[in-house]
C-alpha cells in the first residue's frame, strides 16, 4: 500500500484571501495527531496492486520534519488486511478517527499556513514562483 494516488482532499490551492501575516504563519501538526498513548488518528491508503484506497486506523510513530525544522510529514503505523505498515503521510492523508476533515482540510478552513503547507510540496531549495505572464503572453500572440 502507498499514499501517492488520490484521495478525497488530494492536492490544494492555497487560499488567495489568506493574509499575509497568516500565510506566513508556520503549521504544525495539531496535538490531537501527536497523541501516542491514546492514537485517534486515520491515514489515506492506496494499494498500488488493486488501485483500492480507504482511510484506516493508524497509531502515530513520530513527527517528520524539514530542513528548517518545520513539520512536514507524519510517520504513522497502520494494519492493510492484516498486515502492519509503517509510512509517512503528508496533511491531506491525515484526519481524526470518525471525521471527514483532514489536517489541510482544518488549515484551508482556517486560512492559516497554506503557503507553508505548499512548501513541504516542492523539493529543497526551490520556491514556486508565477510571475502571470506566460498565458497572456499566448494569449496576446494568438490575437495578432
Amino acid at each position: 500500500p502507498t499514499t501517492l494516488g488520490p484521495s478525497p482532499a488530494a492536492g490544494f490551492s492555497p487560499s488567495p484571501a489568506a493574509s499575509t501575516a497568516a500565510s506566513r504563519r508556520r503549521w504544525v501538526w495539531p496535538p490531537w495527531c501527536l497523541n501516542f498513548k491514546e492514537p485517534c488518528i486515520e491515514v489515506w491508503v492506496l494499494d498500488e496492486d488493486t488501485g483500492e484506497g480507504r482511510w484506516v486506523p493508524a497509531e502515530p510513530q513520530s513527527r517528520v520534519v524539514d530542513k528548517a525544522g518545520r513539520d512536514a510529514y507524519l510517520c504513522a503505523e497502520y494494519d492493510w488486511d492484516g498486515e502492519f505498515y509503517v509510512q509517512d503521510f503528508g496533511p491531506q492523508h491525515v484526519r481524526r478517527r470518525g471525521d471527514t476533515e483532514t489536517v489541510l482540510d482544518s488549515f484551508h478552513r482556517t486560512s492559516a499556513g497554506a503557503d507553508d503547507l505548499e512548501q513541504t510540496r516542492l523539493a529543497p531549495g526551490r520556491q514556486r514562483q508565477d510571475f502571470g505572464g506566460g498565458v497572456r503572453a499566448i494569449l496576446e500572440e494568438d490575437s495578432r
